[in-house]
């Protein structure tokens, strides 16, 4: 039988119907607020407190009409006054420390969480609990707290007390005594333990003897059941093990499980990813702009990082002018944070949201690549080597070069190594061009790579070997689809597909070491090598892993 769908005419007087409570919960259903909004705004009344706090709701998530923060507030104390469980259990919460309410106070807590609690709302009951064991807002009652746990448990089977109880014990800092709750909880398949058990054996707390692989099993079996800390602490062990794809994912899982310190880890590692799209790119503005409100350490992190999106336009629209404020915003807070102040350098420099400043540009500059900021010692070297807002100054543009290759970067490595090469800037000394040319070649510059190439063909700068020719001559086509056309014999046997695997598997990690961009339109072979991944959790019974 097809369901009879109630609507509502323009023309219909809402008192004169008969409309019900659970005509407004059908519209709600088929997303039709604003109808459902007429309904209750006829229901709803002192004597009738469902339809008062269902009236909240919409006046508060602006459902069928415009937000009110003030109207919903009054609708719920109505509700509230008049012993509808939500609404007593939601005005508790208003409350509450975390709110951060000018009304804020532990004893209308208890009072309104001790209210719900006996009109039978479970989750009234727990958060009434925990008052009790703290002692806030009431007189310290362990035993109390204990007796409401059972019970809730008892009457509710998505509640467990050895969960809750052990829980509320670990967040009092009572660690003994909630480790063997803990313990059952996680044997019952009660897996938001995991994380908090995981602790235990992993760092030898409370008395229990450390286990740092039992631990490791513990947080991948939370991990498998989307507990969101399990997720995040095997998202950073991933990320550790530099496996950026299923780093992604979990941090990826943390955040949708309501982890928000994920936010940035899984914003910086998709920037980082070559396998990200456009869409991807979008994801990450949203990430970087909620990490950048919430107090957590990374938080400039995330602001300098969204400034340079905003600066090159990427996952955003480009806007100057706010890369600029942001910047600023970071440096007023973190002085010595690199990424800011190379960005408001390259903004003072070029006149990109704000009026150009050369002599500030210089001096951000300068401070940054001091802190060993490879973009502005690269930066510096040209500025030096150009003259464009400093005199030229090959002594110094030399200097910071070598610094920024002694950093990490592939380009000034290759740059000075032409230099020594050809003898400009600088006396030729082709062995320590071929080390350059090797240094960046092993972290995945082409010109470097071809340069080495050639170089152990033709024993300038090293001795000849045609084996590393041919290596080097093979890594070339598989990093990157091109030969140089001056290798020899590339289909020579004596590079196994082993070595050439192993040698490329190593250029690709110390390029993510060095922090440096590996897009997939450069290095072509990172698609398979990315998508090749074994990501099997080891299969793990939960049943008797604490016994």
């Amino acid at each position: 039988m097809k369901k009879k769908f109630v609507a509502v005419k323009k023309t219909e007087n809402i008192k004169e119907k008969n409309f019900t409570l659970a005509d407004c919960e059908q519209l709600c259903a088929r997303n039709n607020y604003r109808q459902a909004f007429k309904i209750l705004s006829g229901l709803a009344s002192p004597g009738d407190p469902r339809s008062c706090y269902m009236l909240y709701r919409m006046y508060f998530n602006g459902l069928g009409t415009e937000k009110d923060i003030l109207k919903a507030k009054e609708w719920l104390i109505k509700a509230a006054e008049n012993n509808e469980p939500d609404a007593e259990y939601e005005y508790a919460v208003y409350f509450a420390p975390y709110q951060n309410q000018p009304e804020f106070s532990y004893e209308e807590n208890f009072r309104w969480l001790k209210r719900a609690a006996e009109h039978g709302h479970a989750k009234a009951a727990v958060e009434l609990a925990k008052l009790y064991f703290s002692g806030r807002g009431c007189t310290e009652d362990p035993a109390r707290a204990e007796e409401i746990i059972k019970d809730v448990a008892a009457k509710n089977p998505e509640y467990s007390f050895n969960e809750e109880f052990g829980q509320l014990c670990y967040t009092s800092l009572k660690l003994q005594e909630a480790f063997p709750y803990l313990k059952k909880a996680f044997n019952e398949k009660r897996y938001s333990v995991s994380g908090i058990l995981a602790t235990y054996y992993m760092r030898g707390i409370a008395g229990v003897e450390q286990d740092v692989e039992l631990a490791f099993q513990i947080i991948k079996k939370g991990a498998e059941n989307k507990e969101g800390l399990c997720e995040f602490i095997l998202a950073s062990h991933y990320k550790s093990e530099r496996n950026i794809r299923l780093a992604i994912r979990h941090f990826r899982s943390a955040y949708e499980h309501n982890v928000l310190e994920a936010a940035y880890e899984l914003a910086d590692l998709i920037m980082k990813d070559p396998l990200h799209t456009a869409t991807d790119e979008k994801q990450v503005v949203r990430l970087l702009k909620k990490a950048a409100e919430l107090p957590a350490a990374n938080r400039y992190d995330a602001l300098a990082d969204l400034a340079t999106c905003c600066y090159s336009g990427w996952g955003v629209e480009k806007d100057e002018k706010k890369a600029f404020e942001y910047y600023s915003r970071v440096l007023e807070n973190k002085p010595d944070h690199k990424v800011a102040m190379f960005g408001l350098a390259i903004c003072c420099k070029t006149g990109s949201g704000t009026a150009k400043d050369p002599a500030r540009a210089l001096e951000l500059l300068t401070r940054a690549a001091e802190l060993k900021a490879v973009p502005a010692q690269l930066e510096l070297a040209e500025i030096y080597r150009d003259g464009t807002i400093a005199a030229k100054d090959q002594k110094k543009y030399i200097s910071w070069l070598t610094q920024a290759a002694e950093n990490g970067s592939d380009n000034a490595a290759f740059l000075l190594g032409n230099i020594f090469r050809e003898g400009n800037s600088a006396p030729k000394n082709p062995n320590r061009a071929f080390s350059l040319f090797k240094r960046a070649a092993d972290l995945g510059h082409i010109e470097a790579v071809r340069n080495v190439a050639k170089a152990y063909e033709t024993g300038e700068g090293t001795e000849k070997d045609l084996n590393q020719s041919r290596l080097y001559g093979r890594i070339e086509k598989s990093l990157f689809g091109t030969t140089s056309g001056n290798i020899s014999d590339l289909s020579a046997d004596e590079i196994s597909g082993e070595i050439l695997s192993e040698k490329i598997s190593e250029i690709i990690t110390a390029r993510y070491n060095a922090d440096l961009p590996m897009y997939c339109a450069e290095f072509p072979v990172l698609r398979h090598h990315l998508t090749d991944i074994d990501d099997d959790l080891a299969d793990i019974e939960p049943a008797g892993i604490l016994e």
